[in-house]
């Protein structure tokens, strides 16, 4: 997939047990290795030790929300170039621009389809790996 001799990391974040199932099965079922959080203090305290190439998170979640766990990502030095893709229920309209603001590289929205959600990772990963 990206040329990679491992396999790329993400975690996924999402305090629904449903939705983190959902999003690790697909993501492993294309090669990828996977770590998951529950809420977003679980979440940074895995980053810093997994250390994964791209995180994907909900926005709305305990102890962190997402927008208080990108600004800690971006605080710390071995985490603050991880790209975060935010996927929430929420579609308001300046969500996006909020998003950008705070370091989140992409917003899906809920309900999103495995595809689109594999998509959004494999394109970010795909936009970190140096020019050959």
């Amino acid at each position: 997939m990206t040329g990679r001799a491992e396999s790329p990391r993400v975690l996924i974040v999402d305090d629904d047990a449903d939705n983190r199932e959902l999003f690790a099965y697909v993501l492993r079922s294309a090669g990828l290795r996977v770590e998951v959080a529950a809420n977003g203090r679980e979440a940074l305290e895995k980053s810093l030790t997994v250390l994964p190439h791209v995180i994907v998170t909900d926005l709305s979640l305990p102890e962190l929300d997402g927008f208080q766990l990108c600004a800690e990502l971006r605080r710390q030095l071995p985490t603050h170039q991880i790209p975060v893709i935010a996927v929430t229920g929420s579609a308001h309209h300046d969500l996006h621009g909020s998003a950008r603001g705070a370091g989140i590289t992409a917003v899906l929205v809920k309900p999103c389809s495995p595809d689109v959600l594999l998509s959004a990772v494999v394109r970010v990963l795909e936009d970190r790996e140096p020019a050959r």
